[in-house]
């Protein structure tokens, strides 16, 4: 049984008994959530319990491991993407360029490759800037890139809940207790 101690205030000026409360939360963090937020001042102290995490075994390790594939995988083509699209609006042929948002006309000799940072690294993948307008910092990005990029986007935040999820440990059978609440001086 584990056993941890949540407090606000000083201590010594809670009651003499705890009130236990079986809630039997899924994590520690719910039941140290529930403590906090169900506690009155100045009253006993509230214990709430919670399963244990179980201890992670072979498939949970393979199934974070295949997550966080798939995250590098996603992330990989965002930035793939990226560094195409700042390849072809520095390989225009037309000399200005026209921003949607302010209506502005921009010659395109003053975009210098070195404006955008392009580089990933196979560990940490880094994001390039892509094209904006200086003037009104509108993206200078057609329809289609930007709804590519939106879709990219959502393909990345969905690998990401599934790492959060797949990392999330499952719960046992054993019980721990949040014991603690509100105290003044």
């Amino acid at each position: 049984m584990l056993t941890s101690l949540v407090l606000a205030g000083n201590a010594t000026t809670m009651g003499k008994h705890v009130n236990f409360y079986n809630k039997l939360f899924s994590s520690e963090e719910e039941a140290y959530n529930w403590v906090i937020n169900n506690h009155r001042k100045w009253g006993s102290p509230y214990a709430c319990s919670f399963y244990l995490p179980k201890a992670s075994g072979e498939r949970a390790k393979a199934k974070i491991q295949r997550a966080k594939e798939k995250l590098m995988q996603e992330k990989k083509k965002k930035m793939e993407f990226m560094n195409e699209e700042v390849k072809a609006f520095l390989g225009r042929s037309s000399e200005l360029v026209g921003c949607k948002g302010c209506g502005s006309k921009l010659s395109r000799k003053h975009f210098a490759s070195s404006r955008f940072t392009s580089l990933g690294s196979h560990y940490s993948i880094n994001y390039g800037r892509l094209p904006e307008c200086p003037l009104c910092s509108h993206p200078l990005l057609s329809n289609s890139a930007k709804a590519k990029l939106v879709k990219l986007n959502e393909r990345v935040e969905k690998a990401e809940k599934a790492l959060e999820e797949a990392q999330k440990p499952a719960p046992s059978k054993e019980i721990g207790w949040v014991v603690g609440g509100w105290a003044a001086c």
